[in-house]
């Protein structure tokens, strides 16, 4: 059963690469999320709109990066499996593509949770990038290693993903409980007086002034300052 699931997923990988890849880039991080929502934060229900951001970000953001950053790796530096083409894809991956995936990710997810002006995407970029970075790099390195000197290129995704699924777990945290999670600003609320009424001393609430009030209720409409 399973060894028939196995020549058939590796069947429709062949044929359709990019869509395979994609779908199961966006369950995995869909998944991430779900292990978050509810092993990390406890949440009494769970937030579909927020597991389907991440299906999204999945599908249509780190599936095609990967996916061509692998290829663009495969062509220019080899697909050999040497020590030397290894240790060179490793440090390329995690000096070079690393770094700006991650800043970009952060940089989508604070303008898809929140505000997205660009002092609060610097805001987010300073106080989580390299905190998140660094934590990729005591993990990544290790699992690129081993992916890329023994995994065929048609799998190295799905290993990637599969390990991913605890790394998105902390992307989802990191992104929506810790200090990457900035609010939007409130609307300001904007009170206009008019002839015959008080602002009170809060200035939020209005008061009428029957003291001053005009005998003729034409001059002004108290149903319009509410």
């Amino acid at each position: 059963m399973l060894s028939k699931l196995w020549q058939n997923y590796n069947l429709v990988l062949r044929k359709y690469p990019m869509t395979v890849n994609m779908l199961q880039t966006g369950i995995l991080c869909c998944a991430g999320d779900a292990i978050s929502q509810k092993l990390i934060e406890h949440k009494p229900t769970y937030e579909w709109q927020r597991g389907l951001r991440f299906f999204c970000i999945g599908s249509f953001f780190f599936a095609p990066g990967i996916k061509i950053w692998y290829s663009v790796l495969d062509r220019f530096v080899g697909m050999k499996s040497t020590p030397r083409i290894v240790v060179t894809k490793v440090s390329l991956d995690q000096l070079f593509f690393a770094p700006v995936l991650l800043a970009l990710f952060l940089s989508l997810m604070q303008c898809i949770n929140g505000e997205c002006s660009r002092p609060a995407v610097e805001k987010t970029l300073r106080a989580d990038y390299w905190d998140v970075l660094a934590t990729n790099w005591s993990l990544w390195p290790a699992v690129q290693l081993v992916n890329f000197y023994i995994v065929p290129a048609e799998f190295r995704i799905l290993v990637v993903q599969i390990v991913a699924l605890f790394w998105n777990s902390y992307l989802s945290y990191k992104t929506n409980v810790g200090s990457a999670a900035i609010p939007p600003p409130p609307k300001p609320r904007i009170y206009v007086p008019v002839e015959g009424v008080e602002a009170s001393a809060s200035g939020r609430e209005w008061k009428h002034n029957f003291l001053d009030k005009p005998k003729d209720r034409s001059t002004y409409d108290l149903s319009r300052t509410r």
